[in-house]
């Protein structure tokens, strides 16, 4: 019917013949007997013949037509029962799960989300006109995935599915752009509204609304992630991924500590789906999607190294020779004043995955040291970095207080991750040289620098990304170690003061953050580690912001079961277990830390 409608004739061809004789009754010119009308026939079928019919070209036009209007009929009853049935869901879930705390299964579930998701169905062939100079997939046409990074979204969000309500989401998405955004370097700055979101991705939606649940404290915490979760479990297989899938996984990996390897190791494939990277050497831009695309690869770049140095894992993402000069994307007609920031902290983890190229993951392999030389050189350009950026920042009017302390945090975090080096082996083997000796006091002071500047910013500690805190648990561990030590150079009081004012920052934040943010592991170690350390009083928050210290006694013995037995390891220590510990750590870490100064010149 669809076919004659579409020429203009509504009525069905007549068959002025219709053939019912089989080929060899045909041909023998007799009566062809069939039962039901259907081959074979008798005499055929007597005589085990092959019997066939010939149908005429109007009555294959006929078959054509009926089997047409049958699978028509079929898919418009399937669309009109689907359609009942999602009216009648979306009218009962919300209030169902309201009064009941309930919510659908299938909703959330991994294979409802794949399915509801656009795939490409396009036929794979090959491509005789590729060009010899082009990759190797592209000889196969249909293999190349679309790199648009754009498409509408069909797919509904946490809020329209129940999940979260709208003033809550709102309430989430103004807590995310007013505190958060800025963290990473003002990725939504252009997405001013919570339904401008919410009608471009529901994955991106899920992710805000999930890290500022986590960071404010919201009941909604938990659903939201779970919803996240499902979106992303969704994307695993989808071969239709768009920018904001992109932002959305950047924006879990730089918050969700405990997925944040799985969300970065996504948004390192999605980019390379959509070709990110072929538009750095086109800088500085004049179109704004090759803008978009560099300054979104970038934004991986250090995603992805975030979780490289916290866990000690090869980065995914590759320095480039094309990423030697990323200061062009300043002079493209669209940067705007956070590309300073995102290109400064770009700068920073290429100068730190030089170091992860020159000494390796491995923290069992003892530090040569012949290679001091190369840690005070590479010390030498982390310091030049800074120098250099925050002149050009204060000339750009850029950096305000909290840019300067975002700053001073990843400064000296990867200063004290280079310095730490000089640790690795077996610590029986510890060379008590003037430089080691050097190199220790360094990795010392930049611990110590990093612990002070986290308890000065207590009013957005809660909101820092998981690499931060993870950081604030290994200079803490490194303290605890270097204090527990006789090391000469390790003024104690200092060091337990430092300790002392972190944990009351992370105690009070603990107080206004939800239970999952990892700060709160930080605090409780702390607080086993420091019960025994006493101090005269606590120093309050106004005493921090003043530079007035609070008095602190010499401890006595230090429990030593309390420390880790690789305090001075690399791996990441978000999920420390603070009650698995060595006994033997005064033994295995004494000579690290007691060596003799005066062999320093």
């Amino acid at each position: 019917m669809a076919l004659r409608e579409a020429y203009g004739d509504r009525k069905p061809p007549d068959i002025t013949r219709k053939i019912t004789a089989c080929v060899a009754c045909r041909k023998l010119k007799i009566k062809c007997h069939m039962t039901n009308s259907k081959p074979p026939c008798s005499r055929c079928k007597g005589r085990g013949l092959n019997c066939t019919v010939n149908k005429s070209i109007q009555m294959i036009l006929e078959n054509d037509i009926t089997w047409k209007e049958e699978i028509e009929e079929r898919v418009k009853s399937l669309e009109k029962l689907l359609a009942r049935k999602t009216t009648s869901r979306n009218d009962d879930a919300p209030s169902v799960r309201h009064s009941f705390g309930l919510e659908s299964p299938m909703q959330d579930s991994p294979m409802a989300l794949a399915t509801a998701t656009p795939s490409s169905a396009a036929d794979t062939s090959l491509n005789l006109s590729c060009s010899l100079g082009a990759f190797p997939a592209s000889s196969i046409t249909g293999q190349p995935l679309s790199d648009a990074g754009q498409s509408s979204n069909t797919k509904p969000d946490l809020i329209a599915r129940g999940l979260l309500p709208e003033e809550a989401g709102q309430e989430l998405f103004e807590f995310y752009h007013d505190h958060l955004d800025r963290h990473i370097y003002n990725l939504l700055a252009r997405s001013g509204s919570l339904s401008e979101v919410r009608s471009r991705s529901s994955l991106l939606t899920a992710a805000v609304c999930t890290v500022a649940a986590l960071a404010s404290a919201s009941r909604h915490y938990e659903s939201c992630l779970k919803a996240f979760q499902a979106e992303v479990a969704g994307e695993l297989f989808s071969k239709d991924h768009t920018f904001d899938d992109i932002r959305a996984m950047c924006i879990g990996s730089f918050w969700l500590g405990e997925i944040s390897v799985a969300l970065c190791a996504l948004a390192v494939r999605f980019s390379s789906e959509l070709n990110l990277h072929r538009c750095i050497t086109k800088m500085p831009h004049i179109k704004w999607k090759c803008y978009e695309r560099t300054r979104l690869y970038f934004l991986v770049f250090i995603c992805d190294h975030h979780c490289s140095l916290k866990h000690g894992r090869p980065p995914m993402t590759r320095t480039m020779r094309s990423l030697q000069n990323p200061r062009a994307l300043l002079r493209s007609e669209f940067s705007v004043p956070s590309d300073a920031k995102l290109i400064s902290h770009l700068e920073l983890w290429s100068l730190s995955n030089r170091v992860f190229d020159l000494f390796g993951a491995d923290v069992g392999s003892p530090f040569d040291p012949h290679r001091s030389a190369d840690l005070e050189q590479l010390s030498h350009y982390f310091d030049e970095w800074r120098r250099q950026w925050t002149d050009s920042l204060s000339r750009r009017d850029a950096l305000d207080q909290f840019e300067e302390h975002n700053m001073d945090l990843y400064f000296y975090s990867a200063k004290l991750c280079l310095f730490s080096h000089v640790f690795r082996g077996p610590p029986s083997r510890a060379t008590n040289t003037g430089m080691a000796t050097t190199l220790a006091r360094s990795a010392t002071e930049c611990a110590l620098s990093f612990v002070r500047c986290v308890a000065a910013g207590y009013q957005a500690a809660s909101l820092l990304p998981s690499y931060l805190i993870t950081m604030a648990a290994f200079a803490s561990v490194f303290l605890l170690g270097a204090s527990s030590a006789n090391a000469q150079f390790v003024d104690k009081a200092e060091v337990l003061k430092a300790l002392h004012q972190l944990f009351d920052v992370l105690d009070e934040t603990g107080q206004r953050v939800h239970p999952s943010n990892p700060f709160l592991v930080v605090a409780n170690g702390l607080s086993m580690a420091l019960g025994s350390r006493p101090r005269s009083s606590p120093a309050t928050h106004q005493q921090l912001q003043g530079g007035e210290s609070a008095a602190v006694h010499s401890p006595p013995a230090f429990d030593l079961r309390l420390l880790p037995k690789d305090v001075l390891g690399l791996a990441s220590t978000q999920n420390i277990d603070w009650t698995a510990f060595s006994t033997e750590f005064e033994a295995d870490c004494a000579d690290l830390w007691n060596v003799d100064l005066g062999s320093v010149g």
